[in-house]
C-alpha cells in the first residue's frame, strides 16, 4: 500500500472512531418520560455508576431482554456505553429487530457532563 494512501485510510479510520464514541446527541438534547433509556455495559459497570432512571441491559443480551421493556417498535430509545462501541452494537441489533426510533447517546461520561437524565414521574 501506498503512503498516501495509508494516510487517508488512517484518517478516514480516526474519524469513523472518532464519531462512534461521540454518539447521536447534542448539548440540547433532553429525555421525556416516556424514552427508554438503557445502558448497555456490564452489571459491574453499571453498578459502579449510571445515568439517573437508566435500565442495565448488557449488550450482548439486547435482543433477548428488550421485549421486556417494550415491545413498541417505535418507541424512543436511548443507548449508551463506556465509549459509544458498544451501544452501537446495540442500536444496529435494535434496528434489524425492527426498533425504529433508536439513539446511540454514546458515552456515560459525555452524557454525565450533560447532566443527562429522565425526569421523575
Amino acid at each position: 500500500m501506498r503512503p498516501k494512501t495509508s494516510l487517508l485510510l488512517g484518517l478516514a479510520l480516526l474519524a469513523l472512531a472518532a464519531a462512534c464514541a461521540q454518539g447521536e446527541i447534542g448539548k440540547d438534547f433532553t429525555l421525556n418520560d416516556r424514552d427508554l433509556l438503557i445502558d448497555v455495559r456490564t452489571p459491574e459497570e453499571f453498578a459502579g455508576g449510571h445515568l439517573n432512571g437508566a435500565i442495565n441491559i448488557p449488550y450482548t443480551e439486547i435482543d433477548k431482554r428488550i421485549g421486556n421493556y417494550t415491545r413498541d417498535r417505535g418507541a424512543r430509545i436511548v443507548l449508551y456505553c463506556r465509549s459509544g462501541r458498544r451501544s452501537g452494537i446495540a442500536q444496529k441489533t435494535l434496528a434489524g429487530m425492527g426498533y425504529n426510533q433508536v439513539v446511540n447517546a454514546g458515552s456515560y461520561s459525555d452524557l454525565r457532563k450533560l447532566d443527562l437524565r429522565k425526569p421523575e414521574k
